[in-house]
């Protein structure tokens, strides 16, 4: 919420270019050269993009939208589903004072949609990472930007003195995309790619008056992006590490640890609990997001949520074994544990990930759920019903928000325009 705040202010302080669906539309029809770049993940770019776009998720802009441009003359769009990434994404770019001419398509995927534009499914163009001839300009470019905009730049040292500081705490984030995280990265870093950490910090960063340093294990250009913009929204200490020089790295995905668990849930495999089921035996809760639910879960598994566990279990037969899964089985080992004592209970090894990967199939659909869905709010591009009608009072709704942020006196950004 105070990210989509935020991209409303930023537009009006910062007086962001852009250029209408239709406007757009017209443009492409007449032939301009135009470059399309879509600041959304990778996943939410191929759930519906805009014909020709090219996915750059919003912090890896500046460094590869410079490469991918066809000429100096090309327009260049940036968009998201609605406003807040393009509205960033745009700036950024702004910020580099490329001689192409830069807008945000006003209200994204979205309008485009309302203006009677179609969207592409599973699209697969992706920004190529920038060259290495151009590693030292990209260094130069980071640095004038931290200078810019009050970054404060700290050594490999300094991040040490800060990890002994035992009255502070500290999170170092690679910001770069989940794939280049995993193929080599500091061993002491979180992943949280640039532009999922703009707009959801308060879910990586929980401690008030935390250092919050930002690397990219490269140019810096990623992470100064991303740190441009955390000042101003956060207004939290957001440093840049650099020179980040290392013998060794770690690789592979983010290992996640779970708070509280301990080594004495009781588990089972696929294997046994698709045995289990046929045998009638067990009913296994999924205590996964809803979406992930309704996209697909184990045969006539039960959506439940943990934090509503055991309210519903009374309508479960109380000889039958609950086997709990989520999509990488953390989750459900959790809740196996709060219910341990109180009737049998499995989680499955693994999760649903696991039973997949056995071959096993999994059924789509809302199915017979324990709890109602109310674990989150859908976006309108994932909500059910009219699509467009819930476009139009999705955007009502977010262009009014800078409107109310202004009556709301506990609200306050840091801009540097």
């Amino acid at each position: 919420m105070l990210a989509k705040v935020f991209g409303g202010v930023v537009e009006r302080a910062y007086r962001t270019p852009r250029i209408t669906a239709e406007d757009l539309q017209t443009e492409i029809a007449n032939g301009r050269d135009v470059a399309i770049f879509d600041a959304r993940t990778f996943e939410e770019f191929q759930a519906g993009s805009l014909p020709g776009a090219i996915s750059c998720p919003l912090a890896e802009l500046p460094a590869r939208v410079p490469d991918a441009a066809p000429s100096p003359d090309t327009l260049i769009i940036v968009n998201c589903a609605s406003r807040t990434r393009g509205i960033l994404g745009a700036q950024s770019l702004l910020n580099l004072s490329l001689p192409n001419p830069i807008a945000v398509l006003e209200n994204g995927v979205m309008a485009w949609s309302l203006a009677g534009g179609a969207l592409v499914e599973r699209a697969g163009r992706v920004a190529a990472p920038p060259a290495q001839r151009t590693l030292s300009a990209r260094r130069d470019t980071a640095r004038q930007l931290a200078a810019r905009f009050a970054i404060p730049l700290i050594g490999c040292r300094v991040l040490e003195k800060f990890k002994g500081d035992d009255y502070r705490s500290l999170y170092l984030f690679d910001v770069r995309t989940p794939e280049a995280y995993a193929a080599g990265h500091r061993k002491d870093a979180r992943s949280a790619s640039g532009g999922q950490l703009i707009m959801t910090f308060p879910q990586f960063v929980g401690t008030h008056l935390a250092r919050v340093v930002l690397t990219d294990g490269g140019d810096g250009l990623t992470a100064v992006t991303t740190a441009l913009w955390l000042a101003q929204i956060a207004r939290r200490q957001i440093l840049l590490l650099i020179d980040d020089e290392q013998d060794e790295v770690a690789t592979g995905p983010e290992r996640v640890q779970a708070s509280g668990l301990t080594s004495g849930v009781a588990k089972l495999s696929a294997a046994q609990a698709s045995a289990s089921l046929a045998r009638n035996e067990a009913t296994v809760l999924d205590l996964d997001s809803s979406l992930a639910y309704r996209a697909g879960h184990i045969p006539k598994a039960r959506f439940a949520i943990r934090s509503r566990l055991p309210i519903g279990l009374d309508a479960i037969e109380a000889d039958r074994t609950l086997i709990l899964t989520s999509s990488d089985g953390v989750l459900a080992e959790l809740a196996a544990q709060d219910l341990a004592s109180q009737r049998p209970v499995l989680a499955l090894a693994g999760g649903t990930a696991a039973w997949s990967a056995a071959g096993l199939p999994l059924e789509a659909g809302t199915g017979n759920p324990l709890h109602p869905f109310e674990d989150l709010w859908p976006s309108p591009m994932r909500a059910p019903g009219s699509r467009l009608e819930g476009f139009r009072r999705y955007l009502a709704w977010q262009t009014s928000v800078a409107d109310q942020a202004r009556q709301e006196d506990t609200l306050a950004f840091d801009l540097r325009v």
